[in-house]
Parts: structure tokens; sequence; C-alpha cells
């Protein structure tokens, strides 16, 4: 379970880098610290200093080698919230490293970042792997928005005019949400949010229902499923229906669409 915290550190200033570096930059700074602040590399009295710098330079490198994670830290500051990842290579236990005050001699020191240097390149190629398919993953997802936003008809409010659309600036959960509402709000309480817009199944009150998804941990989370537009409100209609019972040919003896099931 990935872990969630408000960070307070300067990423720039733990890796020694201008707040323009650029990726290459980024990468070499990472590179050049971990191998100074490796644990394996600084044992006795100093080891918990470098396991807190090494774990500080992990961190500060996992948000700035990502554009994503790096331009919502950029317009964030102190407010950013780093999820650790957990990476095994990243996490360092201290029951792992032993007292040892012999001397490396120059040639197992050169082994050493020999081995260590080989174990990183096959890690950041095993990173860039994971980030391409996170990355084809998203452009997919936001290609599919796209394709759905332009699918859509006008969205019209109660006041039978089209609704404007807007997003959400607040910092909560809802945070760069799309919705849909009434220019005249005075009079109209239309609202909807946009990916939760559907035009196949309308509800009691004869307008379109809404589409939504079961949240609570129970035999039907992650459900889809239609209802009143009008949820928040008294004057509400009591309609419901599971999105994969819902189809649009038959009608039941109450000229309601009838449901499907198995």
């Amino acid at each position: 379970m990935p872990k969630i915290k408000v960070s307070n550190l300067n990423y720039y200033k733990v890796l020694e880098v201008n707040a323009n570096a650029d990726e290459r930059e980024i990468r070499q700074a990472y590179k050049r610290l971990a191998l100074k602040w490796h644990p394996d590399k600084n044992r006795g009295n100093s080891s918990k200093t470098a396991e807190i710098k090494f774990k500080e330079i992990a961190e500060a490198y996992e948000v700035l080698s990502d554009k994503i994670k790096r331009f919502e830290y950029d317009n964030r500051g102190s407010q950013y919230k780093y999820e650790n990842e957990a990476n095994e290579w990243e996490e360092y236990e201290e029951d792992e490293w032993e007292e040892d005050d012999e001397d490396e001699s120059e040639e197992e020191e050169d082994e050493w970042e020999e081995d260590y240097e080989n174990e990183w390149e096959e890690k950041m190629q095993e990173k860039e792997q994971r980030e391409r398919i996170v990355r084809e993953k998203r452009e997919k997802e936001i290609n599919q928005q796209a394709e759905h936003r332009m699918s859509l008809h006008d969205v019209g409010c109660y006041c039978k005019v089209p609704a404007i659309k807007r997003q959400t600036q607040k910092e909560n959960e809802n945070y760069g949400r799309f919705f849909y509402c009434c220019s005249q709000q005075a009079t109209c309480n239309f609202f909807v949010w946009e990916d939760e817009y559907q035009v196949k199944a309308k509800c009691h009150c004869g307008e379109y229902a809404i589409k939504r998804k079961v949240k609570k941990d129970n035999m039907n989370h992650g459900r889809f499923f239609y209802c009143c537009a009008n949820y928040d409100y008294q004057d509400k209609c009591d309609y419901f229906m599971w999105e994969d019972e819902f189809q649009s040919i038959f009608k039941c003896f109450c000229m309601e669409y009838a449901i499907k099931r198995r």
C-alpha cells in the first residue's frame, strides 16, 4: 500500500541541481549522489546519516524524473504530497548492514562500483519500461475521454438551454474535474459531472439519468448504475437502474423499459 506524506524537502537542493535542470542533469546528479551516500559504502558511525540521505536522494529523483510528478511538485511546493511507491531497490533496511571497520581496498571499491552501476542501469531500464507502460495507458485513457466528449450531444439543463461546462478549482477530491451546470443558476439547479453524463437512460423526471459507480466495499463494488440527476435535492425521483441490466428495446406493461437479467 503506497504511503502518502506531505514532503518538506527541497528536491532540487537534495540533488544539488537548479530548478530548470533537464532530465540528463537530474539523472547524472542522482547517480553521483547515490554512489556517494549508498549505505554499503558508509558503514559504522555514518551509516544512519547515509541511510537518511540515500532515502532523500531516492525520493527526490523519483519525483523530479517523472514529468507529471515534477509538474505537481513545482506547482504545489511545500504542499506537495509524496506517494512512496516503495521500490525494492530504493528501500534500505538497517539490519542488512553489519559493522565492518576494515578498509576496502581500491580494487574492491572499483569492483563494488562496477556491480552497483550495472544494477543501477538494469533498474533504470525497468523503471523506464514501467513509465512507458503507464504513459501509454494514460494516453489511451485521454484519447478515450476525448472521443467520449466528441460523441456527446449538447448538454441541456432543465431550462432546455445548453448547459455550460466548468472545472472544479477547489482543493478537494474533485479538483480538476469537469461538470455541467445551468447558466442561470439562480433559477435552475441543474448539475452533472461530465464523466457521469450519458444519453441512454432517462429517469422518471423525463431527464437523462446520471451514471455513477458503487464505491462501497460490498458485492456491487465498482458496478455502474443510473440514477436521477437530482440526487442531492428533495424533488428527486426514485429512478435506479444497473447499467449492465439496462436495455432500450423492450418495454413492460407500465410502458417503462424492462430490465435485462439472467
